[in-house]
């Protein structure tokens, strides 16, 4: 060093030298920010964009002097997660520091981009605080991949789900099948029936033809609650297969809609909930599996009465209506139950669904499974503590 400096150049050299390393410093910072691989945000204390670096740039499509002074929220947040983020750009004014909060972006394009954040706020000497440093990394992948491994965790557990309930439900079937054959003896009855009634003397028959009539009528409906039985077993068994049974066959609704309802007789006449006919004769034949129309009325039938068992009517109401209007046939099935929620209403043909305790979430289910391989559509219309309404709309074409 030499020691003739005096104390004005020597003072110089030291600015010369400050300078320098802070002119290297400030370049260094330049390159960090345009090479690094995650987003560096500055905003001012009124949201609005003061810069961002070049890796920003390549991710959203926006050039900063696009946006710089724009509004970040309204410019990059959707209005759906702008609330939310604004709460974090909230707290970090107030100086509480945020870290690893995921909040998405919206790029140029329209996509959506998840982004984690770290946010600092940014202070002048006098310790104000001016603005906030965002520093983001780019999570869609990693966002993606964790969503579908919970799909694919839930559509497991579903899966698990269905075969419980399937193996339960073969279970019952195979029982409920026991059951029916036990049933079988009743054409032994009917028969024992005729050969009795023919060996009484003629006057002691006549009074008793009514008695006779009325056993025979009971073993005919017991003939039929087996074959619907039959039926119902072989959909419990194999309820995704709607319509294997028997074939679409072109034949009368009617009799389809109204043979369910003799197997809750009983039912209606130990409890306070009334039946209303309106059916209209002679309507034209429709393309149909009557086993299936059997399914689906009692699954609405069973949905109607607990809905008003729920609602705890003084009296019940289920109407049920069959109309020709012009090329269809408008099927209903209306209560005064306890009603649905708009929300319920979206969800009640999803797979397992159901509100109710014991419930399964398969009736409704297989309804709109057997709708569908029909081509048949339905609507439904209810308020809650009012009721519902179930209307199918059968094409006679």
């Amino acid at each position: 060093m030499d020691n003739n400096l005096t104390y004005e150049e020597l003072k110089k050299r030291v600015i010369k030298l400050e300078s320098k390393n802070l002119l290297e410093r400030c370049n260094l910072l330049e390159s960090i920010t345009e090479t690094a691989q995650v987003i560096i945000l500055v905003l001012d204390l009124e949201d609005n964009i003061l810069y961002f670096n070049p890796y920003m740039e390549s991710l959203s499509g926006y050039k900063l002097r696009e946006v710089i002074g724009c509004n970040w929220f309204e410019m990059f947040t959707s209005e759906y997660d702008r609330d939310n983020t604004q709460v974090l750009f909230e707290k970090s004014l107030n100086n509480i520091q945020t870290k690893g909060n995921i909040s998405p972006i919206i790029s140029k394009n329209g996509s959506k981009i998840f982004i984690e954040w770290h946010d600092k706020i940014l202070k002048e000497k006098d310790k104000s605080i001016i603005g906030v440093l965002s520093i983001g990394q780019n999570i869609t992948e990693r966002k993606i991949a964790e969503d579908d491994k919970k799909r694919m965790k839930k559509t497991i557990s579903m899966l698990e789900h269905e075969a419980t309930i399937g193996n339960i439900a073969t279970g019952v079937a195979h029982d409920f099948n026991n059951i029916l054959a036990s049933l079988q003896g009743v054409n032994l009855i009917e028969k024992g029936l005729s050969k009795i009634q023919q060996t009484i003397p003629g006057k002691q028959r006549e009074d008793n033809n009514e008695l006779f009539d009325s056993l025979k009528h009971y073993c005919n409906l017991i003939k039929e609650t087996i074959e619907l039985g039959k039926i119902l077993t072989k959909g419990i068994t194999n309820y995704e297969s709607v319509a294997k049974y028997e074939g679409i066959l072109k034949q009368q609704l009617e009799p389809h809609v109204l043979k369910p309802f003799d197997i809750f007789k009983r039912k209606f006449r130990s409890t306070n909930i009334k039946l209303n006919f309106d059916i209209e004769q002679n309507l034209p034949d429709v393309y149909i599996n009557g086993g299936e129309i059997q399914r689906i009325v009692l699954n609405l039938i069973t949905n109607s009465i607990q809905a008003i068992e729920q609602a705890k009517r003084a009296q019940g109401e289920i109407y049920v209506k069959l109309r020709k209007e012009k090329n269809i046939i408008k099927f209903s099935i209306k209560d005064n139950g306890i009603g649905m929620t708009d929300e319920v209403k979206s969800k009640i043909f999803n797979h397992l669904f159901t509100t109710k305790t014991h419930g399964t979430g398969i009736g409704l289910f297989t309804v709109k499974k057997i709708l569908d391989s029909h081509k048949i559509d339905i609507s439904i219309e209810s308020f809650v503590n009012k009721g519902t309404c179930f209307t199918m709309i059968f094409k006679n074409k």
